[in-house]
């Protein structure tokens, strides 16, 4: 009985470190990128990035914030994670911006966004 329990206690701290392990290589490739940001509303939005690149990042953070809040509703069955069905979501319920959210989630958030959209198991085992 003490045998089966150790083994179930390594394969848990194995577990545990694996999914730790995943969930740092995927925000380490994944970084924020504030520049990123910034320069493609400077290249296709340029009246607003003129003077306000403060209030684009808060509007961002938003989004991000809104973002993180929704992973566990995100990863339940028959949920769209795809980047328009994420920005029409985001702006439904927040009122936010589709475009502010799309570029957010590439650029401020796209850790998070890989986390939801490789994670969740029905697009994986049945696809869109």
């Amino acid at each position: 009985m003490v045998t089966w329990l150790k083994r179930l206690a390594y394969l848990l701290v194995i577990t545990v470190s694996l999914v730790g392990v995943a969930a740092a290589v995927i925000f380490l490739t994944n970084p924020r990128d504030e520049d990123g940001y910034l320069a493609y509303y400077e290249e296709h939005r340029p009246q607003l990035a003129e003077n306000r690149p403060e209030r684009l990042l808060r509007s961002g953070d938003a989004a991000c914030d809104w973002l993180n809040s929704q992973v566990a509703v995100l990863l339940w069955p028959g949920t769209d994670v795809g980047d328009r069905d994420l920005a029409h979501r985001f702006a439904s319920e927040t009122g936010g911006s589709r475009l502010n959210a799309v570029v957010a989630f590439d650029t401020l958030c796209g850790g998070t966004k890989v986390v939801i959209q490789t994670a969740h198991p029905w697009q994986q085992l049945f696809g869109d």
